[in-house]
């Protein structure tokens, strides 16, 4: 429900935290379909997930590493290019 009150205006920016998290195999493909949609009709979509598959459908992705226990960075923030998988800073 609140995914259809997010998305009825069609917004510009769209910021999705897990979007697909709570949903079963042929919801989250509906989920992932529609903002196929949304991005196709110039919408800007920002996710993030710990879907590895899911990821790999972004057109522009970064992946983001926890950090250390003493609060350091564990490699921080890597831009990725479309078709890399993982990367390093």
């Amino acid at each position: 429900m609140a995914a259809s009150r997010a998305l009825a205006g069609a917004p510009d920016l769209i910021l999705a935290d897990e979007p697909t998290n709570n949903l079963d195999s042929q919801n989250a493909e509906t989920v992932m379909q529609l903002f196929a949609e949304l991005h196709g009709a110039g919408a800007t979509l920002c996710m993030v997930t710990h879907d590895a598959g899911l990821g790999a459908r972004a057109a522009h992705r970064a992946h983001a590493r926890r950090p250390r226990a003493d609060g350091s960075a564990a490699g921080g923030v890597k831009r990725l290019n479309p078709g890399q998988r993982h990367g390093t800073v």
